[in-house]
């Protein structure tokens, strides 16, 4: 099976969530952030939007005993993974790619497979739709230079911004 890869996926082990994280995948469950949790039987995937949220995100993986990178900064229990950039940090338990969403092939959507599985089937989070994903439509928050969004203001604990590709506004959620 494959987990969605979409704005910055932070990709994790199952097997280090069980034997690690206290309380289980159960516990694990209850404090994920947000609704962006999506698994398949060997990896589980949490999304982020904005990379400070990710980071506290990774930083509280660590203080529940999971480990992020080895002394070689490879990859351990889990690897982020940015829907332009892929991943980044080496990381031989995942591969990362592109699966066609649609039968005729014009929609393509990324994905991360633990390495070896070849199942075709896709685990994305529960109210996940392309019509209104960042798969179908992507702007990008830079750090100079040309922006496609420009910030707005803070609203019910989302980020708004303009973005100057759809001329319309466009909600980061921030956890």
């Amino acid at each position: 099976m494959a987990v969605l890869v979409e704005a910055i996926s932070i990709i994790i082990r199952l097997q280090a969530i069980e034997d690690k994280f206290p309380g289980g995948f159960n516990a694990f469950n209850i404090f994920v952030p947000n609704p962006t949790l999506c698994w398949d039987d060997k990896i589980a995937r949490v999304g982020f939007m904005a990379p400070p949220d990710a980071n506290k995100f990774i930083e509280e993986l660590e203080a529940n005993g999971l480990r992020h990178l080895d002394e070689d900064e490879r990859s351990l229990d889990f690897v982020w993974v940015d829907q332009l950039k892929g991943q980044a940090s080496e990381c031989d338990w995942i591969t990362i790619g592109k699966v066609p969403i649609d039968e005729a092939g014009e929609n393509r959507i990324g994905v991360a497979l633990y390495a070896g599985s070849e199942d075709p089937q896709l685990s994305v989070p529960d109210e996940w739709t392309y019509q209104a994903s960042l798969s179908q439509q992507y702007g990008v928050i830079g750090s100079g230079g040309e922006r496609s969004l420009k910030f707005l203001r803070h609203e019910d604990g989302n980020d708004v911004f303009f973005s100057t590709l759809t001329d319309c506004e466009v909600y980061v959620g921030r956890t």
